[in-house]
């Protein structure tokens, strides 16, 4: 299994789901198993947005929430210099 896993890593490409640079890398890093797993994964963010409510010099806050659910939002914090969220 692990050898037709190669093969079909360095022998076929993956159907792309978004025009996201990053997709485009990671089909050409992973084996084809991974790839689906990362690429689930960068499809379900895309139904979430990130709205900047405060940018203070050291710390940027955001409220993320999903589309459809904004009544169950997420606040998350920024720390700039130690890049930590």
């Amino acid at each position: 299994m692990e050898v037709k896993e190669d093969y079909d890593t360095l022998n076929t490409a993956p159907d792309l789901r978004t025009p996201s640079p990053m997709e485009k890398q990671a089909a050409g890093l992973y084996t084809r198993k991974i790839f689906a797993r990362f690429q689930e994964e960068l499809v379900e963010t895309l139904a979430y947005a990130a709205t900047l409510l405060d940018d203070a010099r050291s710390q940027a806050t955001y409220r993320v929430a999903k589309y459809g659910e904004e009544n169950r939002a997420h606040f998350v914090r920024f720390n700039v210099f130690r890049k930590k969220a």
